[in-house]
């Protein structure tokens, strides 16, 4: 163990240290150059190197479902948003390959016109003078009206009481999960009663289901009055619907709520959190915002709001995924839970009940990627232009590799990344052509914070922003 505790080290202090020296020891393990067991906050976890992402992906003795039920308690009510393995789970992730990632044309007016009201909404509206505002707080509220529109509707993402459930869940969760983690795991199941975090969590529940069913009574309502007048059906291209059309035929005792927290603490603050590190890069390089105006102009101006024009938007794809490639959500993906001894191919044996995850450090490998502590948002562009097929299927923001880990890799890689993907390019080719922004005058504020194997763009950073000029 990199970090082992001395005889008179309390295992707490050594796991409090590595909330702010993880960085240094996930390193000092790599030298290694084998699999190496490190003491992290939420306990012993054995990093492997990257080299080893292929076996990995399809050992069916690896529990991803496992891993993530046991550090988020979700078997426990309040932490419902974490219960992979169930149900609900997997008709999240289906409707996220079968519905979200075929459909991307057909929600696109909606996340268009969505987002022309969120801004409006949650924006600065200055023409001259410069707006100082928190960065993620804005990006936060924008995301989690465009997510909520294709995952509830209209009517429910114009909701205040759902966007507060929405964006507060996921941060209350991960905060609950970790103060439930600091008491034994036999009292847990008592403890989670009482403590105020837990109740919290439930209390979200509690609203989300009421906003929830009420939206599909009133579904089923507009239905058969439909019916009943002989009038067309309406037609709906959102979650909600989609997840009743592909239960009704089945016995499935899916719970919709449910369903809806686990794509919303998936979706959310991830791209929250993506967006908030492009603008932040971007801002840093201001260079680069025109070449980006003028290829979101033509492709929009030829084709309109569409998965064609984003398609073809290949700097801003470049610029998202080398803002993730610098600053990815951890410095370890692919985590699981080990059911069985399992012995890699370098010889080294993983015992049962181990938890695992693969180290990222390719994404700043100079073998890899050149200069790899500078932005450069052409990086994958030329990836692209190439000329090596393989290398270019792997330049593309949604693709994932041994190489690029932030979405994850194989079986489990994240089933709603071209969603993800869609939806920051409507986001941040909108902000781009709607406003100026520059760095507030505060020293240092772009720079991620780590915390532990966490990676998150700085939630404190400000930039200043004002309606763009325009003839």
């Amino acid at each position: 163990m990199v970090n082992a505790p001395r005889f008179w080290e309390p295992r707490l202090l050594v796991q409090l240290s590595f909330l702010f020296n993880a960085r240094n020891l996930v390193s000092k393990g790599l030298k290694l150059n084998r699999a190496f067991r490190i003491l992290t906050d939420i306990g012993v976890i054995t990093v492997v190197p990257s080299e080893f992402a292929n076996e990995i992906r399809t050992d069916s003795r690896l529990s991803y479902p496992q891993v993530i039920t046991e550090n988020f308690h979700a078997r426990f009510p309040g932490f419902e948003g974490f219960r992979e393995g169930t149900t609900d789970a997997a008709l999240s992730r289906d409707i996220a390959r079968k519905h979200l990632t075929h459909s991307l044309d057909k929600v696109t007016g909606a996340l268009a016109e969505e987002c022309a009201v969120a801004l409006e909404d949650h924006f600065p509206d200055a023409k001259v003078d410069w707006t100082e505002i928190n960065l993620r707080d804005h990006v936060l509220k924008l995301v989690a009206r465009l997510s909520s529109r294709v995952f509830l509707g209209e009517e429910i993402t114009r909701n205040d009481d759902w966007i507060k459930v929405t964006t507060e869940y996921t941060t209350d969760a991960y905060i609950a999960a970790k103060i439930l983690r600091l008491w034994p795991a036999k009292l847990r199941p008592l403890v989670h009663w009482i403590l105020p975090c837990c109740i919290k969590l439930r209390r979200h529940v509690f609203k989300a289901r009421s906003i929830i069913i009420a939206a599909i009574e009133r579904r089923r309502l507009v239905k058969e009055a439909a019916i009943k007048s002989g009038k067309p059906i309406p037609i709906f291209n959102d979650v909600i619907e989609w997840l009743e059309q592909d239960t009704k035929d089945t016995t499935s005792d899916y719970d919709p709520v449910v369903a809806q927290l686990i794509l919303s603490q998936a979706a959310i603050h991830t791209t929250t959190d993506l967006l908030t590190q492009a603008i932040l890069e971007i801002a840093a390089t201001p260079e680069i915002v025109e070449p980006l105006r003028d290829e979101i102009n033509d492709a929009a101006n030829r084709l309109g709001w569409s998965k064609a024009a984003f398609h073809e938007m290949k700097l801003l794809d470049s610029v998202l995924k080398e803002s993730q490639r610098r600053k990815p959500l951890a410095m370890t993906f692919m985590h699981r839970l080990v059911l069985e001894d399992t012995t890699l191919s370098n010889g080294d044996t993983i015992p049962k009940g181990s938890v695992i995850g693969v180290s990222a450090d390719k994404l700043w490998d100079p073998n890899v990627h050149e200069n790899p502590e500078r932005f450069d948002g052409y990086r994958f562009v030329r990836m692209r232009e190439s000329g090596d097929s393989k290398v270019a299927n792997q330049a593309h923001l949604v693709s994932t590799s041994p190489n690029h880990l932030a979405f994850g890799y194989g079986k489990h890689a994240c089933a709603g990344r071209f969603f993800a993907a869609h939806e920051s390019k409507m986001a941040l080719s909108n902000i781009l052509l709607r406003y100026d922004w520059k760095l507030a005058p505060v020293s240092a504020n772009e720079k991620p914070l780590e915390f532990g194997l966490v990676l998150v763009a700085n939630p404190k950073a400000r930039i200043s922003m004002r309606l763009r000029q325009r003839s």
